[in-house]
């Protein structure tokens, strides 16, 4: 039976003076794909489809390379939208996912509504899986948007997940 299988990005460099949306993988994060990669195969995935993210991207063709599948991006998978909000603490972004995750309507961390990010994730979620009628999906991207969408599915709170 074909599955969707939703993949956090491996572990990024981190870079305080760029955009989260630019990070790249850490030498970690490299690292981690290959035994990712030896999990995934269980599943016998037909494809791998990233956001357009670059840590998502480099953690995708990973993946599909040691899988020997192909990869590719689509639009609307990428994180929830807060490009604005710049470099934090631990804490503070702590605080920020929180908040986002208690008042999803309202604007309150960023650029997007934690609903406007819970819709736009689902339906390209939704439109990469009927591409591959039949297959099994790996579909790479990143920690908000997959928790909201699981926190969606299964009426569990998002930020424990």
């Amino acid at each position: 039976m074909p599955v969707c299988l939703l993949v956090k990005h491996a572990m990024p460099k981190v870079a305080p003076g760029v955009a989260a949306c630019e990070w790249r993988l850490s030498e970690e994060g490299r690292r981690a794909c290959l035994p990712l990669s030896r999990r995934l195969a269980d599943f016998q995935p037909g494809v791998v489809v990233t956001s357009t993210e670059p840590k998502s991207v480099e953690t995708g063709s990973l993946v599909a390379a040691n899988l020997e599948i192909s990869c590719e991006s689509a639009e609307d998978l990428h994180e929830h939208r807060r490009q604005t909000v710049g470099y934090l603490s631990k804490e503070g972004f702590s605080t920020g996912i929180q908040d986002l995750f208690a008042r999803p309507d309202q604007l309150v961390f960023g650029e997007e509504t934690a609903s406007l990010a819970l819709r736009r994730f689902t339906a390209s979620v939704q439109g990469v899986v009927a591409r591959f009628p039949g297959e099994s999906v790996v579909i790479v991207s990143h920690g908000t948007v997959i928790s909201l969408l699981i926190s969606e599915l299964t009426d569990q709170e998002a930020y424990p997940v």
